[in-house]
């Protein structure tokens, strides 16, 4: 009799057991690969949108490198001038430029115009142009300067101007923080003859021409424009 009680208790036991153990209905028994297989899934899906994430950071940043133009602007500055040998300073203006490079001008006499085709233009306001020739420098890429150098090397004596005029070389000399290689041109020997530099300003290590810088102004104002050019084309960078 003990031992039957014993056995029905053990099998109420078991049947209890078994049908806490037993998944729901519509459920399938828990499966150690399907668990695996649910974390690995879930984990991919993490590491994609990281990687899509991280992408999105690189083309933003690459959009914002592609657009990173120099915004011109102008700041106050002063600009130190050696005339007929005495040292001045005056009001002046830092200017920073879309090609590259920033420049103390002397805003009180030049006026500055800078072009879309690449070409920053500082020009003295001519009071008489029949009378005077104009006054100005300019600086500019290669190709919308006013030389002809399709074949221009390094080691060439003279170059020539799109209006056909034959300029000789000077030599070397430094502007700002360039070496540049100096030509110039005279038309004459009177007041108002016209004289014209050009500065051939190359990229660091290369032959290749970065910067080209006119200058124009006239036997009688060398002394006085001449000088000023000269000395903004010191803080050239």
């Amino acid at each position: 009799m003990k031992k039957s009680i014993l056995f029905i208790f053990a099998l109420i036991a078991t049947i209890s057991l078994y049908s806490c153990s037993k998944p729901k209905t519509g459920e399938e028994p828990a499966n150690i690969d399907n668990i695996i297989e649910n974390e690995r899934d879930q984990t991919d899906t993490l590491d994609d949108e990281a990687i899509a994430s991280d992408n999105d950071e690189i083309e933003d940043k690459d959009s914002a490198d592609q657009n990173d133009t120099i915004i011109p602007r102008e700041e106050p500055a002063k600009l130190t001038l050696m005339l007929e040998g005495m040292t001045e300073e005056v009001d002046a203006s830092l200017y920073h430029s879309p090609l590259g490079y920033q420049i103390v001008y002397d805003n009180e006499r030049f006026e500055l115009t800078s072009l879309e085709n690449g070409k920053d233009t500082y020009n003295v306001t001519n009071p008489d142009p029949e009378k005077y020739p104009d006054v100005y420098f300019k600086i500019s890429r290669p190709d919308v300067s006013s030389l002809a150098l399709d074949e221009y090397d390094n080691n060439q004596e003279s170059i020539t101007t799109l209006d056909g005029d034959k300029v000789a070389y000077i030599g070397q000399v430094t502007i700002g923080t360039y070496t540049a290689r100096h030509f110039k041109f005279i038309t004459g020997h009177d007041w108002d003859s016209i004289i014209r530099n050009y500065y051939i300003i190359n990229s660091d290590d290369s032959d290749t021409i970065k910067y080209i810088i006119e200058s124009q102004y006239f036997v009688e104002a060398e002394e006085g424009y001449g000088a000023r050019i000269s000395a903004m084309l010191e803080t050239f960078k």
